[in-house]
Parts: C-alpha cells; sequence; structure tokens
C-alpha cells in the first residue's frame, strides 16, 4: 500500500473506537483534513455569487460533521497504540472548559468593570486607564486559558507522536509490523525509481534511513519549483500592472497564492519524514529536528523577559510615533535584545541541524536500520 492509502483508512474503520493505529495513519489523516480545507478556500476565493460562498460554507460544515467521528476514532486509536487510555482525546477539551470557568470566576469583577468602563467612555482609545484595565484581563486570560491549554496540547501532542508499543497491550496487537511489511513491500517494487522521487514514494514514512543524495536532490528539486512560483508571480505582475487589469492581477496572484499554500501542504509530510530518516542515518533521533523550534521558543520566552521594560513603554505609548520618536534608544535596545537573545540562538541551532544534515551517515547498520549505501552489506558478502 502506498502511504497515501492510509490517508483514508480512518473512513474505512469509520467509527471504530476499538483497536490500535500507527502514527502514519494517523498524521495522513490530519494531512487529509487539512487539504480539505484548502480545497474548500480556492473554491471559495474563485467563487464570484454570494450565494455560491453560502452553499460551499454549508457543503464544508456538513462535510466536517460528517468527519468528526472517523477524527475521533483515529485519535482513540492513536492513544491506544502508545498504552494510553482513548479519554485523553478529550483531555485538551476538558481543560479548556475548566480553564474558562475559572476565568470567568478569577475575573468576573473585573470584566463587568471594564463593560462599565467602556459605555461611560467615548473616545475609549484614548483613556489610559481603561487600556490598562484591557491589557490586565488579556494578560489574565493568557494565564489562566491560553497557557495551560498550550501546556496539556503539547503533551497529548507528544502521545501523538509517541511510537507505538512494540508489543501487544490491552488494546490490541501491534498494527506495525504489518504495515511495515507492506511498506517495504511496497519500496521494494519501486526501488528503480531515481532517489529524486523516493521522498514521495516513502510519503509519510518515518523509520530507516536516508542518504545524503537523497535529501539534497529533494531540497534542491523544490527550490527549483519555489523559484518557478516566484518568477510567475513576477510575470503576472509585470503583465498586468496597468490599472484596468488590476482585478485580473488580483485574482490570479490569489490562485497562484493558493497553488503555493497547497503545494507546501502537499510536501510537508515528505520534509518531515525525510529529514527524520537524514537524521536516522547519522544515528540521531529524529526528535532533533524539533531542536530549532524548541529553542526559539526558550529564546523569545527569555528575550521578552529582557526586553519586557522597554516593550511595556511602547504599549503604554499606545504605539505613538511622536512620543516613540523622543527616546530612540528604547527602539535599538529592544532590537539589541531581540538579535542577542532570539535571533542569534534561532540562528545557531538552524546551523547545527544544518551541519548534522549533511554530515554522512553512520556505516554499516545503527539502531534505525541498515546503510542504505549497503557498505555493511557489501563487507557482509566478503567475508
Amino acid at each position: 500500500m502506498h502511504p497515501l492509502g492510509y490517508m483514508f483508512l480512518p473512513l474505512k474503520k469509520y467509527a471504530d473506537f476499538e483497536g490500535r493505529s500507527t502514527r502514519i495513519e494517523y498524521w495522513m489523516w490530519s494531512l487529509f483534513n487539512i487539504l480539505l480545507l484548502f480545497v474548500f478556500h480556492i473554491l471559495v476565493a474563485i467563487s464570484v455569487s454570494q450565494s455560491v460562498k453560502f452553499y460551499i460554507f454549508l457543503a464544508q460544515g456538513l462535510i466536517w460533521l460528517g468527519l468528526l467521528i472517523p477524527s475521533l476514532a483515529v485519535g482513540v486509536r492513536r492513544f491506544h497504540d502508545t498504552g494510553r487510555t482513548g479519554w485523553w482525546i478529550l483531555v485538551p477539551m476538558a481543560a479548556l472548559f475548566i480553564a474558562t470557568i475559572a476565568f470567568f470566576v478569577h475575573t468576573g469583577q473585573d470584566i463587568k468593570t471594564l463593560f462599565s468602563l467602556f459605555k461611560r467612555t467615548e473616545a475609549w482609545g484614548r483613556d489610559a486607564y481603561l487600556i490598562k484595565y484591557l491589557y490586565y484581563i488579556i494578560g489574565q486570560a493568557l494565564l489562566i486559558i491560553y497557557l495551560p491549554c498550550l501546556l496539556i496540547s503539547m503533551v497529548t501532542l507528544y502521545f501523538k507522536l509517541s511510537v507505538s508499543e512494540p508489543r501487544s497491550n490491552r488494546f490490541g496487537e501491534n498494527p506495525l509490523p504489518k504495515v511495515r511489511a507492506t511498506q517495504e513491500a511496497f519500496m521494494a517494487a519501486h526501488k528503480k525509481f531515481p532517489l529524486l522521487w523516493q521522498p514521495l514514494i516513502k510519503y509519510s514514512d518515518f523509520y530507516g534511513r536516508a542518504r545524503r543524495s537523497e535529501f539534497w536532490q529533494w531540497v534542491l528539486a523544490q527550490v527549483f519549483i519555489y523559484v518557478i512560483f516566484l518568477v510567475s508571480l513576477v510575470c503576472l505582475i509585470i503583465a498586468n500592472s496597468k490599472g484596468s487589469q488590476a482585478i485580473h492581477m488580483l485574482e490570479s496572484v490569489t490562485v497562484l497564492a493558493l497553488g503555493f499554500d497547497v503545494f507546501v501542504y502537499l510536501t510537508m509530510a515528505p520534509n518531515y519524514s525525510l529529514s527524520v530518516r537524514r537524521l536516522h542515518d547519522i544515528n540521531r533521533s529524529g526528535w532533533w529536528l524539533l531542536m530549532p523550534q524548541f529553542i526559539g521558543l526558550l529564546a523569545f520566552a527569555f528575550f521578552i523577559y529582557q526586553a519586557w521594560s522597554p516593550i511595556r513603554f511602547i504599549v503604554d505609548s499606545h504605539f505613538n510615533p511622536a512620543q516613540l520618536a523622543t527616546q530612540p534608544h528604547i527602539i535599538l535596545s529592544i532590537w539589541h535584545d531581540l538579535c542577542l537573545y532570539y535571533l542569534l540562538p534561532c540562528l545557531v541551532a538552524k546551523l547545527i541541524l544544518l551541519v548534522m544534515l549533511c554530515l554522512d551517515g553512520t556505516p554499516k547498520s545503527n539502531s534505525f536500520g541498515p546503510d542504505p549505501k549497503g557498505r555493511g552489506q557489501v563487507q557482509l558478502n566478503l567475508s
């Protein structure tokens, strides 16, 4: 079975909340939902009549309603595959419900005061006291609702990204050996394809290893397609630069941008899976791929901590250019902290990951599989 076949497997198990589902089944289903969302966005963008847009939104709502049950079912089976109960799928919604109640209990009186100030103030945007009160409410919402829900969502996301339990558990047998056997049979039948097409054949295969030539040929192919999109955009702007053709240019640019977005989302799964296999080739875990994002989050939090005073000054000034012009050192201070505490760590983290992706794979087999260059197999045959 091609990896894209797992995209529609949850439809065959429409309301099956029993058993287990592998990562490839869950994330291919997520990709299917994202692509479906883009299809509806394209239909809305190219439709002219408001009545047509209404029917498109109505069809979208009905389809999402029909896909709700298989989405919940595959999520429950994914938790089963990691040895956890399927009730974990309700934990983020329960956390949102509890955090919302806690927010209104904690800040209910403050919200009433804010609305009373809003009713009494005509030019409320110029009322510094009301603006500070509004910032306080937003800060409480971020602290009580957003932050706990974000942390819980990250925990459940980690569970969904976790590997399958290697043996049978209380929810059923491990489905991974059958999936791996099917994938290996499919890939053996397409082994003669050039390396450039291997990421598409191994569309969302996060197992095994990938050599440098496979990785960089795929990167160069995408760069070439990005250049084509950019040249097409420039040609559209030049060809329709006259005022009478501005509307047609906007429509063409919109369609081109939607096409680019679809291409980006279609290549997201092979990009991540190929990068993970490239890290496996140097005997590194695929979790190293998230290292720049993790460093970026920590660096951004530290940047906000260091630059909080000048940022607070800008917010309190309501972004007034005249007031900011009197103290240019505030902007320079924020820019200095941004470069030192955020941009520099992110750049270093990305460079480290780039160096890892450029390294040659470990000879012979490693903990992620045999050498894709066959170096260990040659030595074994000669001995």
